[in-house]
């Protein structure tokens, strides 16, 4: 994780960071960068599913049904 990518990620949505300690932070935005290593567009869904998360309000197994459907939804346009 760069310098760049983390402000852009907390600039763009400070809003979804606060309330977030700087470990918090750091691990959503490596997640986030890794995210669109992998080709997904990252944008206002994935970086308020991660952030929700970190900060408890999204289990682990909440995340990853929440993902399977967008990824579902990505695919074929359907939600």
């Amino acid at each position: 994780m760069n310098a760049a990518q983390k402000a852009s990620f907390t600039a763009r949505w400070p809003e979804l960071f606060e309330g977030l300690g700087e470990r918090e932070v750091a691990a959503t935005v490596r997640a986030l960068s890794s995210m669109g290593e992998f080709g997904w567009e990252v944008g206002f869904e994935e970086v308020k599913a991660l952030t929700d998360v970190s900060r408890g309000a999204l289990s682990r197994d909440g995340y990853v049904e929440w993902a399977r459907a967008r990824a579902h939804t990505l695919a074929t346009g359907k939600s």
